[in-house]
């Protein structure tokens, strides 16, 4: 699995926190995908781990599923 470095990730970060962003919004029309990222045990504990990986990396506060 590729781990993203700090300047692959700069331009994603912009792109999540404008308001209606195109990569949010490609997310979110992918909830088939997410259910299958989240629906077993490994698959969960892989998307947690890369997830707070990633919000450490992008020294974000925490990470909003909603």
């Amino acid at each position: 699995m590729h781990s993203p470095t700090l300047p692959e990730l700069s331009n994603k970060r912009t792109l999540l926190s404008k308001p209606f962003s195109p990569l949010v919004r490609k997310c979110i029309k992918n909830i088939t995908q997410y259910s299958s990222m989240t629906g077993r045990a490994n698959s969960r504990t892989t998307f947690i781990n890369s997830s707070i990986n990633l919000a450490r990396l992008c020294n974000f506060h925490g990470l909003d599923l909603d």
